[in-house]
């Protein structure tokens, strides 16, 4: 049995999948991995088969886009760049299909992989690594605005998710979506991100169901899991100058913007500002150097790359852009959370993360003492403290989820191709 893994997006959105992948491989399995070449070096060096997607400028020009994390723009910024790669991706999918017995996984925005199951009637298994990428009247997901009011009416629930759905979602991708499906005999669809893009045969959701707990209207598909995280190799460590900054000295807030934020200037200058009034030490961390503000003080250190899961525990606190990943690594260390989010998910994930009591969030039009008062409140409240033991405890009590979600689709494969062969496989379409 060979399984296409097909990744989309940055590397919070790769680096899941190849812990789904790595795993599958361990269990003998045949798996290629299809991303944009920027990750290519990444894959191969967890001894995963690749296969490039497009060319590393055409990634480099979407992460340099300015909208592609603003918090009204990103999504139609994403598009612009995904139906640009939307028929490349198909026939690369097509190409790597060499048996009968070929199954795909693909994230969230793998729309071809979609496209070739309606098509193919091949197997697939689509991850979502974040709740908002369910959509439901129940829960509707939150935007830059904030969340709706836990009393709203459901019929103002509805409206919101009718209005988002159609006039924002659809609008930006529906008539590109169809056009492309025209191509194969498909039929027009609609409701494109709270209905179709789910897989009709699996849905992984790859958190646990105490993060996020199933709603009433999500796939009925739906498995829970754990948080896929990629540690780094046993080989590596913080480097020299962060072990020297560490040492025997009060621990530092640790600030990242995230691994794909190329225009975060704005973001570490309020850092600065906001530290500066309380005396804080702290760790910047960025790949993007140009976005660090230069002659920092001597108690806060830049650095380009540390391994979150060594350096997290060591932290006062985290602040970072609510992504899942970095989310997951901080709920591992039980460290709490001050979250700035720019744009997609990371609105939703830090409501969550709030109601689990282990973070605060912080906008960037908010002053420097909100900033410096939630740091406090963070470091310092023994509601904050036990809610991070408790979920601490939640984190290290599960599977892993690399085992969770190999299981899942391995279990899932196998079942399709009995049937299969039995004449017993139904295709259910939205």
């Amino acid at each position: 049995m060979k399984f296409i893994v097909v990744a989309i997006g940055s590397e919070g959105d790769i680096n899941p999948m190849i812990v789904i992948a790595r795993e599958l491989i361990r269990r003998e399995y045949e798996v290629e991995f299809l991303a944009n070449p920027y990750f290519q070096a990444r894959v191969e060096g967890e001894n995963i088969p690749f296969v490039p997607l497009g060319d590393i400028q055409m990634f480099e020009q979407t992460l340099s886009d300015p909208e592609i994390w603003h918090p009204r723009k990103a999504f139609y910024a994403v598009w612009r760049s995904l139906k640009q790669t939307l028929g490349l991706t198909y026939e690369v999918i097509a190409s790597r299909v060499e048996s009968e017995k070929t199954a795909l996984i693909g994230t969230t925005l793998a729309f071809a992989c979609r496209v070739m199951q309606e098509k193919t009637h091949l197997p697939l298994s689509t991850v979502h690594l974040s709740p908002s990428c369910l959509i439901s009247r129940f829960y509707p997901p939150v935007g830059p605005y904030g969340a709706l009011p836990k009393q709203t009416p459901q019929l103002l629930k509805d409206l919101y998710v009718h209005m988002l759905d159609r006039y924002m979602l659809d609008s930006t991708c529906r008539d590109d979506i169809n056009c492309f499906r025209a191509q194969f005999g498909l039929h027009p669809v609609k409701n494109i991100f709270s209905k179709w893009l789910h897989s009709t045969d699996q849905v992984i959701c790859a958190f646990p169901e105490w993060f996020a707990s199933r709603e009433p209207d999500w796939p009925p598909e739906v498995v829970f899991t754990n948080f896929p995280l990629l540690g780094p190799k046993q080989a590596i460590q913080l480097s020299n100058r962060t072990r020297e900054f560490l040492k025997d000295k009060p621990p530092p807030v640790v600030f990242t913007a995230g691994s794909a934020m190329s225009q975060s200037s704005d973001y570490f200058e309020k850092v600065l500002s906001c530290i500066s009034e309380r005396n804080i030490r702290a760790i910047l961390v960025s790949k993007f150097s140009d976005q660090i503000p230069r002659d920092l003080p001597t108690d806060v250190l830049h650095t380009t790359y540390e391994p979150f899961d060594l350096l997290f525990p060591q932290a006062l606190a985290v602040g970072h852009h609510g992504g899942i990943g970095t989310s997951a690594q901080c709920m591992t260390a039980g460290v709490a959370q001050l979250i700035t989010p720019f744009a997609h998910d990371q609105f939703d994930n830090a409501v969550r993360l709030e109601d689990l009591g282990v973070a605060r969030t912080a906008r960037l039009r908010d002053s420097s003492q909100i900033w410096s008062d939630r740091i406090s409140i963070l470091t310092s409240s023994n509601s904050v403290k036990e809610s991070l033991v408790k979920v601490q405890a939640l984190m290290k009590g599960q599977q892993t989820a690399d085992e969770l979600i190999a299981n899942a689709i391995e279990s899932f494969a196998i079942q399709f191709f009995q049937r299969e062969a039995q004449g017993r496989v139904i295709r259910i379409s939205w």
